[in-house]
């Protein structure tokens, strides 16, 4: 299919998709196409390679795993606050957060 049919295509689908709607209607489903495509876009952008099939080492657990070892990383070389116990900012010399007394 060239550009020309699937502009064609697209333009017979939208006048058909518009003539059941009312204009707000037509409104709300425009700006969720919209920001479907951008979405889609955004996620071509940031996908790491288009050799591997989408599904391919897709397993949720497995990118939480790496998630996880990625932050341990972090923390070993002292970069994230949090692994030092909360006194970063009296390591950097700031004022320390207060603690709570019962």
């Amino acid at each position: 299919m060239n550009y020309a049919e699937l502009t064609a295509a697209l333009t017979a689908a939208a006048n058909i998709i518009a003539a059941q709607l009312t204009n707000t209607q037509t409104n709300q489903l425009g700006a969720i196409f919209t920001l479907l495509g951008e979405l889609l876009q955004t996620i071509a952008v940031i996908r790491p390679d288009d050799s591997t099939s989408p599904l391919q080492d897709s397993n949720p657990a497995d990118q939480g795993d790496a998630a996880s070892s990625q932050g341990q990383g972090a923390a070993q070389q002292g970069d994230d606050p949090a692994a030092t116990g909360g006194n970063a900012a009296a390591q950097s010399g700031g004022v320390s957060p207060p603690t709570a007394t019962t």
